[in-house]
């Protein structure tokens, strides 16, 4: 019996740590993340840590990082810091 795990298989479990910091309170907090998850998918992630922040806008060496870019794709190195903005409006609601 042979096993084969393929390239896709172990980028998909890579974790990347990073670190946040909440700008208007200097607040920090680590997650570790899927590297094959989109900044998107990082914002979910970081809001079910802090709920009721549902808009935020991620900054990394003065560029705001876009929701379709791949966190592997950022190339923020272990330890620095990403600033985040929340928005304090509250999830819109949609109608039906």
């Amino acid at each position: 019996m042979h096993f084969h795990i393929a390239q896709d298989d172990n980028q998909a479990k890579e974790k990347i740590p990073f670190k946040f910091r909440v700008s208007c309170t200097g607040e920090e907090t680590d997650l570790m993340l899927n590297a094959n998850d989109t900044v998107l998918l990082g914002k979910l992630e970081l809001s079910s840590c802090r709920p009721g922040k549902w808009i935020q806008r991620w900054y990394y060496g003065g560029r705001l990082l876009q929701d379709r870019l791949r966190l592997r794709d950022l190339k923020i190195p272990p330890g620095h810091v990403v600033q985040v903005i929340f928005n304090e409006s509250p999830m819109p609601q949609v109608s039906h």
